[in-house]
């Protein structure tokens, strides 16, 4: 079994929370489930967001995360973070 939590924001699609058992792992199933949104359930949406690939608060990139990330085609953006002292 797989699933996504999927947050549809009208042009936007966000996916979060991404899992599978290990019988899901063995026959691609969560491969199966992000094909379906992509190129089905949400194909009218402008983007479709994996959200971020990286770990300690954005400090190391996540190489196997961004590495199957990409393989649905997707690319990575930089987010810049500011902080503003008051």
């Amino acid at each position: 079994m797989s699933g996504a939590l999927v947050y549809d924001f009208g042009h936007i699609v966000h996916t979060q929370y991404l899992g599978t058992s290990d019988e899901g792992r063995k026959v691609g199933a969560l491969d199966f489930v992000l094909n379906e949104l992509i190129s089905k359930t949400y194909s009218d949406k402008k983007y479709f967001s994996f959200g971020i690939s990286t770990e300690d608060s954005g400090r190391y990139l996540n190489e196997g995360l961004i590495a199957q990330k990409e393989g649905f085609g997707a690319r990575a953006i930089v987010h810049d973070f500011y902080e503003i002292k008051i």
